[in-house]
């Protein structure tokens, strides 16, 4: 239906995001972080094809902003960050995949972290969803200046701005 396609929308725009991301960050590898926008929200993705329709509806029309998680614990007892980590861990694919889909969400833990790729998909993630909106890419790129993720150790506004104006080029 229409939210499993902005989902999948959702999910390119955020692995072309994370790409170019990591090509300005440099410590992560444009490929992997591709891979990891791709399947940040594998969680999602599963949830929504193996729960009832009412659930799956819940699911999808969450917005993104704090509380989502705490939200999807409340009514399913799980949430879709941790949904998806713990699939692709059992997978055995590589922990970074698996900490980006865990933390994608978790603003506190992402100004711990000390790895790279996780902090990609959530700038990557907030980027995608700017352009899926429509908001321009300056305006994108200011709202995440004020982001403790990216003030911790993100990507400079005008690399952000560059960022989105390619994925939005590329979605329309």
């Amino acid at each position: 239906g229409e939210g499993g396609a902005r989902l999948l929308r959702h999910l390119r725009l955020t692995a072309e995001a994370a790409a170019a991301l990591a090509r300005v960050d440099g410590r992560v590898s444009p490929h992997e972080a591709f891979v990891a926008g791709m399947l940040h929200d594998l969680g999602l993705v599963l949830a929504t094809r193996a729960l009832p329709a009412a659930d799956a509806a819940f699911l999808l029309g969450l917005d993104d902003g704090p509380g989502r998680l705490e939200r999807e614990r409340e009514r399913l007892g799980f949430d879709h960050a941790a949904l998806g980590a713990a699939c692709l861990r059992r997978w055995r694919l590589p922990e970074a995949l698996a900490e980006a889909a865990a933390f994608h969400h978790d603003v506190a833990a992402l100004v711990l972290q000390e790895a790279a790729l996780p902090r990609v998909v959530y700038v990557a993630a907030a980027v995608a969803r700017g352009v899926a909106a429509g908001r321009p890419a300056p305006e994108v790129a200011a709202e995440l200046t004020a982001d403790p993720v990216v003030e911790a150790e993100g990507p400079a506004p005008a690399a952000v701005a560059g960022i989105a104006a390619a994925v939005a080029r590329e979605a329309a």
